[in-house]
């Protein structure tokens, strides 16, 4: 597949992702890519790096949830 396809695809999974409010099927969607690396003989290196890279992001989304101006407890992914 070329790979410009490839990433409108994956931008397009990623979109859809995003808007979906069920953690099951998004849970489901994490572990089947998880396996389908692992199939493809990824290395363990590299799954790494895709758990760490977001992190940073994630992190300072949720601080600025918790210290935001309506400092709401509830709507951070704490």
């Amino acid at each position: 597949m070329n790979p410009s396809l490839k990433l409108l695809l994956s931008l397009l999974i990623a979109v859809e992702i995003s808007f979906t409010r069920s953690w099951t099927v998004n849970l489901i969607l994490v572990i089947a890519s998880i396996i389908w690396l692992l199939i493809n003989r990824v290395a363990y290196r590299k799954i790494g790096l895709l758990f760490i890279v977001p992190l940073l992001p994630a992190l300072a989304i949720g601080i600025s949830m918790r210290f935001g101006p309506t400092r709401d407890w509830t709507s951070s992914w704490f």
